[in-house]
């Protein structure tokens, strides 16, 4: 199994305005789901599997979207 720095069909979109009715009618309009509200402008949205760099520059053009980034995998080190 490949690892990657990332989780695997996640990534993290940001939209303009809160209104979450625009939010759900953009992402649905790609064929993407909601996950998570993470914030009041920030969403988890599954995507498939190996195409998550791909849905990220591709979310980053709709101007309904402030950014787009994939959802990073973070550790500690241990000393």
């Amino acid at each position: 199994m490949k690892y990657l720095p990332y989780k695997p069909e996640q990534i993290i979109v940001g939209f303009r305005n809160a209104n979450q009715e625009m939010v759900k009618t953009t992402i649905e309009s790609y064929g993407l789901t909601i996950i998570e509200k993470l914030s009041r402008f920030s969403y988890l949205v599954k995507v498939p599997v190996g195409q998550e760099k791909e849905w990220v520059r591709r979310l980053a053009q709709d101007p309904n979207v402030t950014g787009t980034q994939l959802n990073h995998i973070r550790t500690t080190r241990r000393s």
